[in-house]
């Protein structure tokens, strides 16, 4: 799979298709991210997956930048970082 002219995507966003193992590259001021269906699967699973699990064990009410962070962490570490 490929985004092409994805430069619109946030840092962030990038940063969670380069863990999950996508090449990225700039090619004129345009950025193409390419996913193998590998990558695709780990992205899915361990970041998108994880981040909406966040969300739900997360039953503290506070704003919703706050409750966002809290999912985010919890992406990355149980996503990423508890199964190296």
């Amino acid at each position: 799979m490929v985004l092409n002219n994805a430069k619109t995507l946030k840092p962030h966003e990038l940063d969670g298709y380069k863990r999950a193992g996508a090449e990225i590259s700039d090619i004129d001021n345009n950025i193409e991210v390419r996913l193998s269906e590998s990558s695709l699967r780990t992205f899915y699973l361990n970041d998108v997956l994880m981040h909406e699990i966040g969300h739900h064990i997360d039953r503290v009410r506070r704003p919703q930048k706050e409750r966002e962070r809290f999912a985010e962490w919890f992406a990355l570490e149980y996503g990423y970082r508890l199964q190296r």
